[in-house]
């Protein structure tokens, strides 16, 4: 019984131990600080390009949305006109 209590408690310190001497770190050096904000300054960059992208993109869709309407138009009328040819012929 004594046997088993000191074990646990040798466990319980050696486990106190790994978690202090592992929990406790230090302070980023200047290089790590430095990548840091160029990573930082990198992830900006490139959300803001993809915004910028993603305006392009719907502003794009928006014109050729309405170059097709304007196509259906054009095939509208071509076809009214083939018809009122055709008609026209055979008069």
């Amino acid at each position: 019984m004594m046997k088993r209590i000191r074990s646990m408690v040798l466990m319980l310190a050696m486990g106190g131990f790994l978690v202090a001497s592992f929990s406790c770190t230090q302070r980023p050096n200047e290089e790590q600080i430095r990548v840091m904000e160029e990573t930082r300054s990198a992830t900006l960059d490139a959300e803001k390009k993809l915004d910028e992208l993603k305006q392009k993109r719907q502003q794009m869709e928006s014109e050729l949305a309405a170059k097709k309407d304007k196509a259906g138009d054009c095939d509208t009328k071509g076809a009214a006109v083939q018809q009122r040819a055709s008609a026209w012929q055979d008069q």
